[in-house]
């Protein structure tokens, strides 16, 4: 049986992993507390965020197949209510989302985890720089030293920059991989002990410096009898905001909020600031993951099948059916 070794733990890397661990040995490196990456989820004072995805929707039959059974079993739902359009501060529209928006239960994270199943998981563990293999085994470590154990085959699902860094110039030169770029986003979580009045639970925005607003304590498995708030930056907003301190972030995000959505935050019980530095690809090309089969190293994530969730879950799948059939 061939010993895997999966660095990171959000969708592709659950999604790898849960395919797997049907007729391979796999463990999964997270450095993070969690499941989840960029569909994670935060509990912060009695509110629920997901500061990242805020939903997906399902085209694709084989995707649809995957979630057959976490959507039986209520780990995943349909997020239902109006999206509102909105464009130099005025809402010019609330219509039904043209796909039904699905989400984890109670939050985004919990999906990851379902699809990871009983996977040997471990969190807080950065995984350094690949050594020299030894022998047709690499010897995994992390930043200090401490042996994480042997593996046949080493995947990367964590983002070009960091897949790069784990594996240094054993990605070829000139591979599409080392020319991926990602773009950051903020995203600003708001709480009121109030639930929510408008008669829309999404928002996009055009032509801002915020891109959407999405009502999380409406979402299902959530408390609606206050309101939990995301709100997004544009990749444009997040740039000028790096090198701001968190509380001057979120008063300008805030301040967003009042001339593009007519939200006034200011009496808000609760604001909390995250930077997705990797948020999403600057230029969306479906590449399909990286196997290199006599290196034993392989790579998948949002560069390999766009950023949206279903072709995430769909590369991994893909892997996966490339290292079953060798």
């Amino acid at each position: 049986m061939t010993r895997v070794a999966i660095v990171g733990g959000g969708l592709g890397g659950a999604a790898l992993a849960g395919a797997l661990a049907k007729h391979h040995e796999v463990a999964l490196f997270e450095k993070g507390r969690g499941f989840g990456g960029r569909m994670a989820t935060r509990q912060t004072a009695g509110y629920r965020f997901d500061h990242g995805a805020q939903y997906f929707t399902v085209e694709a039959p084989r995707f649809a197949a995957l979630l057959e059974p976490l959507r039986a079993a209520g780990v995943v739902a349909e997020w239902e209510g109006g999206e509102a359009l909105f464009r130099e501060g005025r809402r010019l529209d609330v219509t039904k989302p043209r796909r039904p928006r699905l989400v984890g239960v109670p939050g985004m994270s919990n999906l990851v985890q379902a699809l990871a199943g009983t996977v040997d998981a471990q969190f807080g563990v950065d995984v350094a720089l690949l050594a020299e293999r030894q022998g047709s085994l690499w010897a995994l470590s992390d930043v200090e030293g401490k042996p994480l154990g042997s593996f046949d085959l080493v995947i990367s699902t964590a983002t070009p920059r960091q897949t790069i860094g784990l594996f240094g110039d054993r990605v070829p030169v000139g591979h599409p991989l080392r020319a991926q770029r990602m773009v950051p986003c903020y995203a600003l979580m708001l709480g009121w002990d109030r639930p929510w009045k408008e008669d829309w639970v999404s928002a996009r925005i055009e032509g801002g410096k915020l891109g959407f607003i999405g009502v999380n304590s409406s979402k299902p498995g959530r408390d609606a009898t206050t309101t939990a708030l995301v709100v997004h930056t544009t990749p444009e907003m997040a740039e000028v905001l790096l090198d701001l301190a968190p509380d001057e972030i979120a008063r300008r995000v805030q301040t967003a909020l009042i001339e593009e959505a007519g939200i006034d935050a200011s009496d808000a019980a609760l604001s909390v600031v995250h930077r997705w530095k990797s948020a999403r690809m600057a230029h969306e090309a479906a590449l399909g993951p990286w196997f290199d089969v006599e290196q034993g190293l392989a790579a998948t994530g949002d560069w390999a099948g766009r950023s949206r969730v279903e072709h995430v879950a769909l590369a991994a799948l893909d892997l996966a059916a490339s290292i079953h059939s060798e």
